[in-house]
């Protein structure tokens, strides 16, 4: 029996607002992935995770529909993902492990999520959410672990 990829939302209710949330993914399975999402369809989000031993952000690319894929450096142990919402752009950032400082990734334009097709449910807006997932649609055994999750305005 395959398991379905987990995720838990909550609604973006402010266009000023940073999520953050402390993230475990102990495997070394390309295929493996925990981390957090800006979501509005599975066509628009952006993905801030964790794939091995590395922080990644994936996004469909507005002009051309294509999945995009920004890989960051390593990532060792326990890792904070922050996805700061502004009016007109979402900042991906995250700290790991004992790090002091805060590292950006990327700044991508809102209108990266805000998109419909045709064929797309209406409008909800924009939520935030948890995901762990294998991307093989295999069953994952390996546990991610979340050890908490923050919405400030």
């Amino acid at each position: 029996m395959q398991e379905s990829p987990g995720m838990l939302l909550r609604k973006q209710t402010s266009y000023t607002q940073t999520w953050t949330t402390l993230v475990s993914l102990n495997s070394e399975t390309d295929t493996h992935e925990a981390g957090t999402i800006v979501f509005w369809s599975r066509y628009s989000y952006i993905a801030l995770f964790l794939r091995k031993d590395q922080v990644v952000v994936r996004w469909v690319d507005e002009d051309t529909d294509e999945t995009k894929e920004l890989v960051g450096p390593a990532s060792y142990g326990p890792t904070t993902l922050t996805i700061r919402a502004e009016p007109s752009t979402y900042t991906c950032s995250y700290r790991s492990g004992d790090m002091p400082e805060v590292h950006e990734l990327i700044t991508l334009p809102s209108t990266v999520i805000q998109r419909q097709r045709m064929f797309e449910s209406p409008y909800t807006g924009a939520h935030f959410g948890l995901f762990a997932q294998d991307t093989s649609n295999e069953q994952c055994l390996v546990p991610a672990y979340f050890d908490y999750v923050s919405l400030t305005t």
